[in-house]
């Protein structure tokens, strides 16, 4: 992957902000707010390397997005985390890891953050910041604010992410072991679709067919689509009730 290190000079002006991303040709950009309404970010790579240094504590590495068909980039389990979630949400097409730097000056401090994420959810821009509740102090608190304040004269949704909720997390967790495309029994999918018309416990839908190895993955795949669905806030069993996305 291609990762140019950006060095920008910082606007003076207060409350200018501007916008310096690497587009998918590998070309620099610097945009203001309002030409960064325009950019398409979720295809933008990433801003600056991240770096795997000997004897640091958070993890990094990469996560395959069913999604977008491609590997993203995290710098922590955290945000290893919500990229699952992202991935699992019907509404997001679309996201990139460290998107764009935002420079610029704000009740007279200056600003040079790198956000975490951005998402496409359905035609809008989402920027996204993810940090542990214990790690967000005053210092952070000011860059969410300058965050905030940009993403308003740039027409995108923000949102700065902390722990999810445990339960309903090691349910998505889970489910993402079969995220991935069926390499067989694809064309029982809408057989298992309509059996769940009404609800369903689990063990009878993977018991359809005479391999249950098989039909456990399909069920556990069509969950994982939310072609199937059941109440993530409880733990998953073989009893658990599963039914049919309505659809309109």
């Amino acid at each position: 992957m291609t990762v140019i290190e950006l060095f920008p000079a910082t606007p003076v002006t207060e409350d200018q902000f501007l916008v310096h991303y690497i587009d998918a040709d590998a070309r620099s950009h610097v945009v203001d707010p309002g030409e960064a309404s325009k950019v398409a970010f979720e295809h933008a790579l990433l801003v600056r390397a991240i770096r795997n240094n000997k004897g640091q504590r958070n993890t990094i590495g990469k996560y395959w997005s069913s999604t977008t068909k491609r590997h993203i980039q995290f710098e922590s389990f955290l945000e290893s985390c919500w990229l699952t979630i992202f991935d699992f949400d019907p509404t997001i097409t679309a996201m990139a890891a460290q998107p764009f730097r935002l420079t610029g000056r704000v009740d007279g401090a200056l600003v040079d953050h790198v956000p975490d994420f951005f998402l496409r959810r359905h035609d809008r821009g989402i920027v996204v910041d993810v940090r542990a509740e214990a790690l967000q102090d005053e210092r952070f608190a000011a860059q969410v604010a300058a965050t905030q304040r940009f993403c308003d004269q740039a027409g995108f949704g923000y949102e700065v992410l902390n722990e999810p909720e445990l339960q309903w997390w090691t349910n998505v967790r889970f489910l993402a072991g079969y995220r991935r495309p069926l390499a067989a029994g694809f064309d029982h999918t809408d057989r298992i679709v309509d059996l769940a018309t009404d609800p369903v416990p689990f063990r009878s839908l993977a018991a359809f067919i005479d391999e249950p190895a098989l039909a456990r993955a399909m069920v556990l795949h069509l969950c994982w689509r939310q072609d199937l669905i059941f109440d993530l806030s409880q733990r998953l069993h073989d009893g658990t009730l599963l039914t049919a996305r309505r659809t309109n």
